[in-house]
Formats: structure tokens, C-alpha cells, sequence
């Protein structure tokens, strides 16, 4: 399933459905915030991984340039479709008030670890978990349910 990225401020080289100025994805993953030993708060966090490619100076602008620390809204979409067809935003993760933490690089990918304040994901978190089940399993779900609900034991 390929991820899309935009950063506020930040122009990517790629196009996705009308919308300019994305970056590709490769992976993402989330941190949830948490107390530490000294019960202070670490904040949220996520760390993304992308090609090394033409693009990637643009996001290390964001973490050399003075207002690095500047909080941003950040945009994750998860495109998908039928084969031979267009693809179509299937979710979008807005992740708010992110500020560049660090960055690793290989030969040929780059890692992005950034904090923030919260997220939103569209479509909604009940909706989400039901679009998430692969299709062919949306029968036994609904045959579950069913016998779950309308079943009585009898001895």
C-alpha cells in the first residue's frame, strides 16, 4: 500500500490524485507518549523511512534550518485501489504540531524521527477498524456476529 507524505512549509517532488507536494513513504511508525523514570512527560512520536533521492535535502533543511523547531502539520495518506485503476486515499493520518528530532541515513534509504502534539485519523478510528479486515474475511466477521447474537443453548 503506498504512503504519501506533506509537510507544511516543505515542497515534495510528487503528485497524488490533484494534490502536488508529496513524499514518498516507504514505512511509518508511531510512539505513543509516555511517563518516564522521573515521571515527566515524553511526548508522542513517529518515525518515517523514505529513499534516499533528489527530495531529501528539502526534509533536511527542516532539521538544520533555524526554525527547525518550528511545530508543523504533517499529512500521511494510505493510497489503494483495484489493479489498473487510479489509486484513492483509502486513510489519512494528520499528525499535529511536529517538530524534527533526528536523522539517520544509509547508501539508500533515509529514517526521520519527529515528536508531536496528536493526531487525527480519517476515517474514524470504528470505521477504520472495519476497512481494515482483508474482504474476503468480511463474511466470517458477519457469520460471527450473527451466531454470536442469535444462538441460545439448549440441555
Amino acid at each position: 500500500m503506498p504512503i504519501y507524505m506533506q509537510i507544511d512549509g516543505v515542497k515534495g517532488p510528487k503528485a497524488f490524485q490533484k494534490f502536488t507536494g508529496y513524499f514518498d513513504v516507504d514505512s511509518i511508525r508511531f510512539f505513543r507518549g509516555y511517563k518516564d523514570d522521573h515521571n515527566r512527560s515524553v511526548p508522542p512520536s513517529f518515525a518515517f523511512v523514505r529513499p534516499n533521492d533528489s527530495a531529501t535535502p528539502r526534509l533536511l533543511a527542516l532539521l538544520h534550518e533555524p526554525e527547525h523547531s518550528t511545530p508543523r502539520d504533517v499529512l500521511f495518506v494510505y493510497a489503494g485501489g483495484e489493479a489498473g485503476k487510479p489509486l484513492e486515499e483509502f486513510k489519512s493520518v494528520w499528525v499535529h504540531g511536529a517538530v524534527m528530532l533526528s536523522y539517520q541515513s544509509s547508501s539508500d534509504v533515509n529514517t526521520f524521527v519527529f515528536q508531536y502534539d496528536h493526531h487525527d485519523i480519517e476515517p474514524p478510528a470504528a470505521v477504520q477498524s472495519s476497512l481494515l479486515r482483508r474482504p474476503q474475511d468480511w463474511g466470517r466477521v458477519q457469520a460471527a456476529k450473527y451466531f454470536t447474537t442469535n444462538t441460545s443453548a439448549t440441555v
